[in-house]
């Protein structure tokens, strides 16, 4: 599938969320105000994945040449693309316990 993974940036974090789950997220900043200016850019390309759980344990069994970042953790976005995913495409919130779907505005 293809997908994308965002990382929120520490100089651009403005309810210090890196890291955080979405309970923390809501009462901090509120997840309807979450947007993507606050992180980085860490992957963009394809996985041989077909779900969210995958994507979680393929960037965290080791080295990925073209990903940039640290390994998937709670607060992380991952936008699903295109490609057989069991998840439908859009922004998905790596949470405490499993995913979270969000409602990201496009331009974000």
């Amino acid at each position: 599938m293809q997908i994308k993974v965002f990382q929120v940036n520490p100089d651009r974090d403005p309810g210090r969320i890196k890291f955080m789950d979405s309970e923390f997220i809501e009462k901090s900043i509120g997840l309807n105000n979450l947007s993507l200016k606050y992180y980085d850019l860490a992957f963009s390309g394809s996985v041989s994945c077909s779900n969210l759980e995958g994507v979680y344990s393929y960037f965290n069994r080791g080295f990925i040449d073209s990903f940039t970042g640290h390994s998937v953790s709670v607060s992380d976005i991952v936008q699903i693309i295109s490609g057989d995913a069991d998840e439908a495409p859009g922004y998905y919130l790596c949470d405490a316990i499993g995913w979270k779907r969000l409602s990201l505005k496009q331009e974000d």
